[in-house]
Order: C-alpha cells, then sequence, then structure tokens
C-alpha cells in the first residue's frame, strides 16, 4: 500500500513539473480561468488530460480564427488552422507527457489498481445505446448497502472520479467506506459508444444532443442500478453537465425523482448566460458554421461526445437566463416542441432532494449561473459555495477531501 501511494504521489508530481512550467499551460490557460492549475494536481490519467487539451485547443484556435477574419470566416480557413496548429502543438504536448503514468489504464484496472474489486455492467437504453458501467462493490458483506451513482461531465468519462490520487478521489474515498459505487458513463465517450443498430462511425450515431442524454440514459442507469442492487433508492453526485442531465431526467421521467436519496450538484449546469470565456461567447453568433466545422475535424464527435451536446452549451449561453433543449431551428422546434422556440425546462418539477455546491472563481458554471438555479429549483436543501474554486477544482483539487468530500459524505445516508 505504500508503494502504491508513493506511485501515485510520483506520477502526479511528475505531472505537475511537466505541465506548470510549459509555454502552452502558461499562454492558453489564464490565471483563475476553468482550466487554471492553481487548485489542481493532474493525478494519474492523462487521456483525461487529452480531452482537456482538445478542448482547449478549439478554444483558442477558434478564438484566433474568428478575430483575425471577422466576417468573412470560412470552414477552410477554420479547418486549415485546426490542422496545422493542432498537430504541432499536440505533438509538443505529448512530447512532454511522463513514461511512467497509467496512460493506457482504462477505469477497471485504475480501480484494481488502487486494490479494490470491480464489475463492469452493460445497460441498453430504450433508444438502443448500449453504455458500461463501472461498480466498486461494497466492501462489507453485511447486508445490502447504501448506493451512489457518479456521473460525469462533458467530454469526460467513469474515469474523471479517479483523476486525484486515492486519498482524494471521490470514488475511493465512498469504497473505502463500504458504499456501493456505481460510476456512469453516458453516450459517445469511450465506454458508451455501441448501439444495437447504429454504426459509431456513421453521423445517425451522433446525433443526440443534453436531451436524449436525460430522456434516455440516466434513467435507465438509475433503474438498471436499483433492480441489479434490490434497492429503492440511490444517491446521485453529478459533476456540472452531469447535473443537467440529471434535471432533464426528473423532469421528464417525474417517477424517477421518489428513487434519489440525495442528489449532490458539484458545479451543476443549467442557466449558461454568465460564461464568462470567450469560447461560446464567439459560438454562439455562428452555431451553424460551428455544427459544420467540428465534424470534419472530429469525425462527427468531439472528444468523447455529439456536436449537438457542445453546440447546446452555446445554444443556452444565447438564450439567457433559461435551461432549454435543444434549439433546431424554427421548423425544426416546431415540429419537435410543436413551437417556434425550443422548450425550456421547469426546474419546479425536480422534487428529488438537491445539494448544490459550487465555486466562487469557476467560470463555466458561474456565481449568477448558480444563484439563478438556487432560485429554480422545486426541493433545494442546501447550497454551499467554496470561495477560490474553479470549475475543475471539484475534481483536481489538492485540499478537495477537506473543502468538499468530507461534506458530500456526510450528506448520504450512511452505508
Amino acid at each position: 500500500m505504500q508503494q502504491q501511494i508513493a506511485q501515485e504521489a510520483e506520477n502526479s508530481g511528475n505531472l505537475k513539473k511537466m505541465f506548470y512550467p510549459s509555454a502552452l499551460w502558461t499562454t492558453s490557460f489564464q490565471s483563475g480561468d476553468v482550466f487554471s492549475p492553481r487548485n489542481s494536481v493532474v493525478g494519474m490519467f492523462p487521456a483525461r488530460l487529452e480531452c482537456l487539451y482538445r478542448f482547449a485547443l478549439v478554444f483558442v484556435i477558434l478564438t484566433e480564427c474568428s478575430s483575425n477574419h471577422v466576417g468573412d470566416v470560412t470552414a477552410r480557413i477554420l479547418l486549415k488552422n485546426w490542422r496545422r496548429k493542432a498537430e504541432e502543438q499536440r505533438a509538443r504536448f505529448f512530447n512532454r507527457l511522463p513514461k511512467n503514468v497509467e496512460s493506457s489504464y482504462t477505469t477497471p484496472e485504475v480501480i484494481r489498481n488502487r486494490g479494490y474489486p470491480v464489475e463492469t455492467h452493460h445497460v441498453t437504453t430504450d433508444d438502443g445505446y448500449i453504455l458500461e458501467l463501472h461498480r466498486i462493490p461494497p466492501q462489507s458483506s453485511t447486508g445490502p448497502k447504501s448506493v451512489v451513482l457518479l456521473i460525469h461531465g462533458v467530454l469526460e468519462s467513469s474515469g474523471t472520479w479517479l483523476v486525484n490520487p486515492s486519498s482524494r478521489s471521490l470514488a475511493i474515498l465512498l469504497a473505502s467506506q463500504s458504499y456501493d459505487v456505481w460510476l456512469g458513463n453516458y453516450r459517445g465517450n469511450k465506454y458508451a459508444r455501441k448501439h444495437t443498430t447504429l454504426n459509431p462511425k456513421k453521423a445517425h450515431f451522433w446525433k443526440f444532443s443534453w436531451d436524449e442524454i436525460g430522456d434516455h440514459d440516466i434513467p435507465a442507469i438509475i433503474n438498471y442500478i436499483l433492480k441489479e442492487t434490490r434497492q429503492s433508492k440511490l444517491s446521485y453526485i453529478g459533476h456540472s453537465l452531469g447535473c443537467g442531465v440529471f434535471f432533464i431526467a426528473m423532469i421528464k421521467h417525474p417517477e424517477l425523482n421518489a428513487k434519489i436519496d440525495a442528489m449532490v450538484g458539484l458545479a451543476p449546469l443549467s442557466s449558461f448566460a454568465n460564461f464568462t470565456t470567450a469560447l461560446f461567447r464567439i459560438l454562439a453568433p455562428f452555431g451553424k458554421l460551428f455544427e459544420e466545422i467540428i465534424p470534419l475535424v472530429g469525425s462527427n464527435y468531439l472528444m468523447g461526445t455529439s456536436v449537438p451536446v457542445i453546440a447546446q452549451f452555446a445554444q443556452n449561453y444565447a438564450a439567457g437566463e433559461i435551461f432549454q433543449a435543444y434549439d433546431y431551428g424554427r421548423k425544426g422546434n416546431l415540429m419537435r416542441y410543436g413551437s417556434t422556440k425550443p422548450l425550456e425546462y421547469d426546474l419546479r418539477k425536480v422534487t428529488a432532494p438537491v445539494y448544490v455546491f459550487s465555486g466562487g472563481n469557476d467560470r463555466i458554471v458561474t456565481p449568477k449561473d448558480v444563484d439563478w438555479l438556487l432560485t429554480q429549483l422545486g426541493n433545494l436543501k442546501a447550497s454551499t459555495r467554496i470561495g477560490n474554486y474553479n470549475h475543475l477544482d471539484f475534481l483536481w483539487g489538492t485540499d478537495v477531501k477537506e473543502k468538499l468530500y468530507d461534506q458530500v459524505i456526510a450528506l448520504l445516508p450512511p452505508p
């Protein structure tokens, strides 16, 4: 065990040394911004870093192209810039990576490496997507244990909850206290890229937004876990979009509210009106162009999700202080919603008990947007703001156990 802890610390330390001094890190990520390393430790998942890195590239490149070619931004210009700069910066980035981290490990392999048993389960949604779940079964055999489901944010996977070393990984902390821990994956990431009939190499597989994840994936996952564990309720912990899709699930399937012991929202996403980083301010007026470009560079998906999932962020930013479904345009909305405008989700219909934790320095889910959410929820139990936390400190923070996870675990039913 001591050797394992030492190895984790070495891996984390090596990554910190690699990334913090780098020119790419300091020039692309502004201090205090969403990707700031101020409070974060990268941990043991270079694949996770790759996702964030590529997301940052989208931001940097589109920002530059938009400012250089305002008025005549074309697909050709964006694609040319993307290919050249992405290849150059990607090569520099990966040349800096240390060689002794668990870069090829899957989530189950990381869990085993941390000394815990793991089970892999597969859930098929009612529209045919096959989702992989990772379970850390309870350590004690004295009867059924309280079930906790953890759901990741956008561009992430179940491995999100294992980025930090074991001593400050929420999944491992819960498992160490004998909770029945389930790590979910929703459609699009590498653990949920199968379908009963659709081919993930074809465009139709990727025609989904937040709405489909909330309407199909989250209900399927919850019901499967409750059936498998023979429990009537579970606790749900989500980060960022993992909260937004929970709200959609509770609104579209109101019977699910009674199956939730507690919902803990970490940097919960709903309204996006006050997003303070430039990305979606740039993309919002060019939603159609964005949808045309990204499939070319992402083969119909961007870092483990679909184009509509990313576009819906820009749409919600442009919409103001509402939490709305995907905007298909006037004709598409009329066919789908019976109105020329997209559906607005009524958060008062979320009657499951909700506990909110937000960051005072979060520039994605901003304090203003969280304040709006708090006025909308149907059964808000408590809200806590951690003054200096940004969006990723909820996962990477070096002090996250003391500042956050101990409080989160205290809210859950005893194991």
